[in-house]
């Protein structure tokens, strides 16, 4: 046992390093009296001949995970981990049991979680397929449906209270273009009309032209 002098009390350190309190004291304070050890990995234990030593800090093994932490003057408390519930890989003075994870409905189980791995999960199970996006195995009915979904929702995504809106446009595109067409339709055969009876009237005037010539040629053989 030994008894170490702080500037108020004095402070009995066991052999588990726990502190009582003895009495009160003007002497050295106790940050002069401990090592320098390093915090992170190194504890205070107290040697058989009263001095005060750093000890490196306890590693949990795979299968158990840290439960008290190293520090002052306590040395790392492991705690084994639970199977179906935590496990552990590592060995590690400040890691706790990690949480078993599960499988997806759809994939098959390899392997189940105890406490020294994780559970380890296979393919997608018969009748599910590979979600390339999520991951997830899905049932292949809901593919399906998801897929019909999929290429019926451009006539279903018109809103209810859109829809006279909706059919009064398309109406409208379909009565402008059938006009449009009529329109141009006019406008050809009035076109070709309209040639047609200039040629016509072309052909009258040569005609006439040459029966006044014949006609007037006669006439100077009459007068003759």
């Amino acid at each position: 046992m030994l008894i170490v002098q702080t500037t108020c009390t004095n402070v009995v350190l066991g052999r588990e390093g726990h502190g009582n309190v003895t009495g009160q004291s003007e002497d050295q304070p106790i940050s002069e009296v401990l090592p320098n050890c390093d915090p992170l990995n190194q504890y205070f234990t107290v040697h058989k001949n009263g001095t005060i030593g750093c000890t490196t800090c306890s590693v949990c093994l795979p299968g158990s995970g840290v439960f008290w932490q190293c520090q002052g003057f306590n040395d790392t408390v492991c705690k084994k981990c639970e199977d179906g519930v935590s496990y552990s890989v590592v060995i590690d003075y400040t890691r706790v049991c990690d949480e078993c994870n599960s499988c997806e409905d759809g994939q098959v189980l390899l392997r189940t979680c105890t406490k020294n791995h994780n559970v380890l999960c296979g393919r997608c199970k018969p009748g599910y397929d590979l979600d390339n996006v999520t991951g997830d195995c899905i049932r292949k009915e809901k593919i399906e449906q998801a897929m019909t979904k999929v290429w019926i929702r451009p006539t279903l995504s018109i809103p209810k209270h859109k829809g006279k809106e909706f059919s009064k446009s398309i109406l409208l595109i379909a009565v402008t273009v059938v006009g449009g067409v009529l329109i141009l339709l006019l406008i050809v055969a009035l076109a070709v009309y309209v040639h047609r009876k200039r040629k016509c009237r072309m052909n009258r005037s040569s005609e006439d032209s040459t029966e006044l010539i014949v006609w007037s040629q006669s006439t100077d053989d009459c007068e003759i």
